[in-house]
């Protein structure tokens, strides 16, 4: 009887030892909660346990993002990026990389303002078809004259004109431009008289006369000039 009671005093200590460190695991759960709940205590809000207010229904349709703006805006923020890194780059640059950045960058903002299309004032000859309607009123234009201009003529002008004359007058200077004496350019040609009447040669004959002067000149008949000449030749003889 003493060992049955005193394994019962043991299974009951064991009892009351299991049902200790039960209630402890408990009470520290309990615990945990208890924070737990704190914490949800001041995070509550009226809506977790009456229900929020029903939002109304807006009619508003939802925007449609086309796919060009999600290009765009992604473009932008690349944009931005990268001139971020490039700041920073410059940053790490010397003075004279950052010359050569900034002249490189000049000279590729100049070629694109020469691909650009310009305006029709920069464009060269222009016509009335190729520019825009009523455009040459709204630009100050400068005309290139070839004709000199007319002189002013004041009083001042005309007092210096007759000044100028009256003093050429008593000097006797006139420097006019005096015109060439008409001289030959050319020695006159010997005139040779036509003879309307019609021939009473053949050409046989006329042909056969030609030859003879020419291979024989003494025995050939002399022409009028010839004659003339020898009478002033024998005049000049007899004069000396």
């Amino acid at each position: 009887m003493k060992k049955a009671k005193g394994k019962d005093l043991d299974e009951s200590d064991e009892d009351e030892e299991e049902e200790d460190e039960d209630e402890d695991e408990d009470l520290g759960a309990f615990g945990v909660a208890d924070e737990d709940d704190e914490d949800a205590d001041k995070l509550a809000r009226y809506e977790d346990f009456f229900g929020g207010k029903k939002k109304k229904d807006s009619k508003r349709k939802p925007k449609v993002i086309n796919e060009s703006e999600e290009d765009v805006s992604t473009d932008d923020e690349d944009d931005d990026n990268d001139g971020a890194a490039a700041k920073k780059k410059k940053k790490n640059l010397s003075t004279h990389e950052r010359e050569l950045l900034d002249l490189k960058a000049e000279i590729e903002q100049m070629e694109k303002a020469n691909l650009e299309p310009k305006a029709w004032t920069m464009q060269g000859e222009v016509t009335a078809a190729t520019r825009p309607k009523n455009s040459a009123l709204e630009v100050d234009l400068d005309f290139e004259h070839n004709a000199r201009p007319a002189p002013v003529i004041t009083e001042e002008v005309t007092a210096s004109l007759e000044e100028l004359i009256r003093k050429t007058i008593l000097e006797g200077h006139f420097d006019d431009v005096q015109k060439p004496s008409s001289l030959p350019a050319k020695a006159p040609r010997e005139l040779k008289e036509l003879d309307d009447n019609k021939s009473k040669k053949g050409l046989a004959e006329i042909y056969e006369e030609e030859y003879a002067q020419k291979t024989n000149p003494v025995a050939a008949p002399l022409s009028f000039t010839d004659e003339q000449k020898k009478e002033a030749g024998l005049l000049f003889k007899r004069l000396l």
